[in-house]
């Protein structure tokens, strides 16, 4: 069985999908003698035997055998279609080397005796190896990705539901695989270094700038990063917005001290340097606890946190001049979030 009128436009859709000046390429392929898709009545399929169980039939790879593995699951039905999930393996064997790829199938869609896997044409190929030459091959491999998708056909025809179960299905199968050539990918940006919230208090703003020369706390500077460049911050529900206020936070940095109000206070310095450190790409590694941190540090709403083996309610931070009486087990996460940041901020790592 081929459908050829319906899978030569899985050439189209990698074109779409691509990109219309892309060059996609393509080839077909079809199940061996005795190789099947079969459903297990119980919303499973899987494709048997478990090696060899295709062929290419066009292409540079013409004849050339391969394997599509994994079990995969039809979700709710909904229409003609339903979601398909779990993930398994394409392979192609070129008789020294082989090519692998990662396979998901998307969805699963009935139209009268034929039913599609993939038929909207998603690129459902990922992480593709293949160290050989064969052509075809290669140029899926350069490509990085590519479109899978399957067809096959129940005469009489046989509904998603029947599929699902509860009596077993098995019948031959083709497919389509599609791709476009190879780019260049775009280099990962190298994480900056963080920098420290004294860092950050002398160098909230370009000399000269609007409020530089009436600035309470802290300093201007000749050469950024600037802190003024990353607001506004929220630290919990509190907005900080001017670089007077963020000089105000900074400056409000006892950590020496342990006490409650001191630990808010190094907590809320450390956590705005963190904030402004992400803002110039440094390390995300510390994202988690920044997100614990503003948890901690804004109720409403009312939340249970935890980090660093302590528990505490949250509490409502105000900024700079407020007042936090804080419990045993509140002063304790405090110091533990501010001692997190305070390794990070100091380009030691995350915790």
């Amino acid at each position: 069985m081929k459908l050829r009128n319906i899978l030569t436009a899985v050439t189209i859709a990698a074109t779409v999908v691509f990109g219309a000046s892309a060059q996609a390429g393509s080839f077909n392929y079809a199940s061996e003698v005795n190789s099947f898709i079969a459903f297990d009545g119980s919303s499973h399929f899987t494709f048997t035997p478990g090696t060899n169980n295709f062929h290419v039939s066009d292409g540079s790879a013409i004849n050339l055998l391969g394997e599509i593995t994994g079990t995969y699951t039809i979700g709710a039905i909904s229409g003609s279609t339903a979601p398909v999930t779990g993930t398994g393996t394409f392979v192609i064997h070129d008789g020294v080397n082989d090519l692998n790829a990662m396979l998901q199938w998307v969805d699963i869609t009935q139209q009268g005796t034929a039913d599609f896997l993939n038929i909207t044409g998603a690129v459902n190929l990922t992480n593709i190896t293949y160290a050989g030459s064969n052509p075809d091959l290669l140029a899926l491999k350069n490509a990085g990705s590519g479109i899978n998708v399957l067809s096959f056909q129940f005469i009489p025809a046989v509904t998603l539901a029947e599929l699902v179960g509860p009596n077993p299905h098995s019948t031959s199968f083709s497919g389509t695989v599609a791709w476009s050539p190879g780019t260049t990918p775009t280099p990962t940006p190298t994480p900056s270094a963080p920098l420290t919230p004294g860092y950050w208090k002398n160098h909230l703003a370009p000399s000269g700038s609007p409020g530089c020369s009436s600035l309470p706390y802290g300093h201007c500077s000749n050469n950024g990063p600037w802190t003024r460049d990353c607001l506004p911050k929220l630290i919990g529900n509190f907005s900080v917005g001017t670089i007077s206020l963020a000089g105000q936070i900074f400056e409000g940095m006892t950590c020496s001290d342990s006490s409650g109000q001191n630990a808010i206070g190094c907590l809320a310095g450390h956590l705005l340097a963190a904030k402004l450190n992400r803002c110039i790409n440094s390390n995300s590694c510390i994202d988690p606890v920044i997100a614990i941190a503003d948890t901690f540090l804004r109720n409403p709403p009312n939340s249970t946190v935890s980090f660093g083996g302590y528990t505490a309610t949250s509490i409502n931070y105000t900024g700079p001049t407020g007042t936090y009486n804080l419990n045993v087990n509140q002063r304790n996460l405090a110091i533990a979030l501010k001692s997190a940041f305070d390794t990070y901020n100091n380009g030691n790592g995350c915790p």
